[in-house]
């Protein structure tokens, strides 16, 4: 067993800055936005929350495309150190670049799904590594997988990359409908809104939107991120203008507000949210 499975995360934490400090040991690149071709009905699986993971088959294209080169060259020369340290090496060296987030799309570009990445990594399909995301991830997608091989006898395991999903970040395909599951928390009135934002925000983040000018821009990677996937993709057209209705008035969009983009939709409730937050002080 490796020492370092009794640490805690801490203990492991500080091991690992130690490593990085002795061997000078870099550490990969995160990739911003991974590219990835998807058919849509594993797309709309994402949005049902149905599908928790991405898979992809190890290979020559998807190892240039996630590999550190630097980190890699780094191992291949260290590596065999007399100083090394090769229980820590084989602990704490990875050339395989952290994903941030991915952008689904198809081949024509006419429907793209954005969603963040919580974490990504290379596997062999062992019992061991199998287990292990079904009772994080909830994974299943490598399960018939595991049995046909664990039924073949065969010891060499096919690699595979996974990218677990987090949150949606944007889309243009349709939100799936009649999941009233994912309505129950969408206010009913701006002051139910607002006693949400209330309790989402700390008090620190509420004083940077009352007093940064430029705070309804910054915030729209974030909170605006989280109104458009908790109350507004769930809702169909209808119910969007409805909703609208409780921040802005219908003159400013005699036609419906779902002629918006969401981003301007967010964007305006935030506006409000700041109004209400500068009239409580």
């Amino acid at each position: 067993m490796s020492r370092f499975n009794e640490m805690n995360d801490e203990q492991w934490l500080d091991a690992f800055y130690e490593f990085q400090k002795r061997y000078d040991a870099p550490t990969p690149e995160p990739i911003k936005v991974l590219n990835l071709i998807m058919r849509r009905e594993f797309a709309e699986e994402i949005l049902r929350g149905d599908k928790k993971v991405e898979i992809r088959a190890f290979g020559d294209h998807y190892f240039r495309r996630l590999t550190d080169k630097k980190v890699d060259q780094w191992m291949t020369e260290h590596r065999d150190d007399e100083d090394m340290d090769k229980e820590a090496f084989d602990e704490f060296m990875c050339a395989n670049r952290p994903v941030e987030s991915i952008h689904f799309h198809n081949y024509n570009n006419s429907w793209f799904l954005d969603v963040s990445v919580t974490e990504n990594a290379l596997i062999s399909i062992t019992r061991q590594s199998v287990e292990d995301l079904q009772e994080r991830l909830d994974c299943h997608e490598f399960d018939e997988m595991l049995a046909e091989l664990e039924a073949e006898g065969t010891d060499e395991r096919p690699l595979f990359y996974y990218f677990a999903i987090g949150d949606v970040i944007d889309t243009n395909l349709e939100q799936p409908k009649n999941e009233e599951e994912g309505k129950k928390n969408i206010p009913a009135t701006a002051e139910e809104a607002y006693e949400q934002l209330d309790a989402l925000l700390s008090d620190e983040d509420k004083k940077y939107l009352v007093e940064n000018e430029d705070s309804v821009f910054g915030a729209h990677f974030s909170l605006g991120l989280w109104i458009r996937n908790n109350w507004l993709y769930p809702l169909n057209d209808f119910e969007k203008d409805s909703f609208m209705k409780m921040f802005v008035d219908e003159s400013e969009s005699p036609y419906g507000f779902h002629f918006f983009s969401a981003d301007d939709m967010s964007s305006k409730i935030i506006d409000k949210y700041v109004k209400y937050l500068k009239d409580k002080k």
